[in-house]
């Protein structure tokens, strides 16, 4: 049995816990605020704190980092791919477009390079927009989303409601993330997943309640909030992830790990 080290409590972070501890695993869950969750030891810890993170990690077999700064944060608290013309796999190049993406290259430069030097193991999962019945109000498929829609009431969306986009099955990431801190031989590059399907937010709404609507807020109206909020001009950054066909190719990863995500039919049936 293995002890892993889970930085953040949030959706993606439970869902590892998850996976981890379904396999018999031993699950320490670090945050600021020393969150519990279920029956994982929780131990309040600041990740830039670096003896606390070290006192944290000793004796663990793996750390996984499942928390994230605030959009706006990101170039000034942590130490991807760009616009895609096509669906992204583990070979598509590198091409940051803006800030976030350019921060997520260069901690995964950083961490190859800590993997050269010191002779650890590292890898990351890329997946797409996320979604699950933990996924909280403030994801593309959240709450916000969910709840008018299974009311048959109208949902009010950031991007283009008829965007072709890949989606991400929250329990599917924590495993495969267990899979990943289980594995060793996966390690030493990124890897592009899980996808549960393609589909567009309309036609997720369709499936959900053939009554409800979805409409897009409107771009000038998010413009003029941005001129106010730091959070919504980065979301604006990376609209297009919304606005243009955005979708994975995960084929390799369910390849290498034997895994098979769960289908958007399974979760989303046709009415």
């Amino acid at each position: 049995m293995a002890r892993h080290l889970i930085i953040g409590a949030g959706p993606i972070g439970r869902a590892t816990t998850t996976a981890l501890q379904k396999r018999g695993h031993t699950v320490t869950i670090a945050t600021r605020s020393g969150t519990r969750y279920g029956s994982a030891e929780s131990v309040t810890l600041d990740a830039t704190d670096t003896p606390a993170l070290t006192r944290a990690a000793t004796g663990c077999d793996s750390i996984i980092v499942c928390t994230n700064p605030p959009y706006h944060q990101w170039a000034k608290e942590w130490p991807p791919f760009g616009r895609p013309t096509g669906p992204m796999t583990n070979a598509t190049p590198e091409n940051p477009t803006e800030t976030k993406g350019q921060v997520r290259a260069g901690l995964w430069k950083t961490l190859t390079q800590a993997a050269e030097q010191h002779g650890i193991l590292v890898s990351e999962l890329r997946a797409s927009d996320y979604f699950g019945d933990d996924a909280g109000p403030v994801t593309h498929l959240g709450d916000r989303f969910t709840t008018p829609v299974r009311n048959g009431k109208t949902a009010r969306v950031i991007g283009d409601p008829d965007a072709l986009h890949s989606w991400s099955y929250l329990p599917d990431i924590g495993e495969c993330l267990a899979i990943l801190a289980t594995t060793p031989e996966l390690s030493g590059k990124y890897w592009v997943g899980p996808s549960s399907g393609n589909a567009t937010m309309r036609e997720i709404a369709r499936r959900i309640n053939p009554k409800a609507s979805v409409k897009q807020l409107p771009p000038a109206m998010l413009k003029t909030i941005a001129l106010f909020s730091p959070m919504v001009r980065e979301v604006l950054a990376i609209h297009y992830q919304h606005t243009d066909t955005y979708i994975l190719d995960d084929s390799e990863l369910q390849r290498a790990f034997h895994f098979t995500p769960t289908p958007l039919a399974s979760i989303f049936p046709n009415p």
